[in-house]
């Protein structure tokens, strides 16, 4: 469902949360596929073992 809401532009910024992986793949936030996304990183917060990354899309790039 995310990717048809980055698709139509409906997307404005991203709050992602990383957290390491001891075992499998994890979870892929993206479907694959050959699009980009113009993103500025805006901030950073470390909690613990996991980090928040805080990013504003700036446009669609293919």
């Amino acid at each position: 469902m995310l990717h048809s809401f980055v698709q139509e532009g409906l997307v404005d910024e991203f709050i992602i949360t990383v957290a390491p992986t001891i075992i499998g793949k994890g979870i892929p936030l993206f479907r694959e596929g050959n699009y980009q996304l113009n993103l500025s990183l805006k901030r950073t917060r470390i909690f613990s073992q996991f980090v928040e990354l805080h990013y504003k899309v700036n446009g669609k790039s293919v």
